[in-house]
């Protein structure tokens, strides 16, 4: 009778154990990084500074590269919690919009990928 108890407290003690280890393991994938290209309508003269500023004062926000002829920006993203490219896309969005009216900035694409350790190229 005791080792009957004493064998399943055991498996419950290593069941447990497994479930965090897996936990803890699927906390690191919950991280995401990646591109944002969008394009903004009638690019105003002031704008470009204040798009660079807004970006700056974010922690996971960085101006790749922009055209402002075109209207072209691509914005990089890092520590993003959400894994598909329409969460990503809005989150860009709302960060241009106290900038630029919502009508006039496109997503053109995205991309997302878990988040591997260092950002840099």
């Amino acid at each position: 009778m005791k080792q009957k108890l004493l064998l399943s407290l055991l498996v419950l003690t290593i069941g447990v154990g497994s479930y965090q280890i897996t936990s803890k393991g699927q906390e690191s994938i919950n991280s995401y990084e990646g591109l944002v290209v969008v394009q903004i309508d009638s690019v105003e003269s002031e704008m470009p500074q204040k798009i660079q500023d807004v970006i700056g004062k974010t922690s996971n926000l960085y101006l790749e590269y922009e055209c402002v002829w075109s209207g072209v920006w691509v914005i990089k993203f890092s520590n993003s919690k959400h894994s598909n490219e329409a969460d990503n896309g809005i989150m860009v969005k709302n960060k241009l919009r106290g900038i630029v009216s919502a009508n006039k900035i496109d997503v053109i694409f995205v991309s997302v990928r878990p988040l591997m350790g260092s950002s840099k190229c």
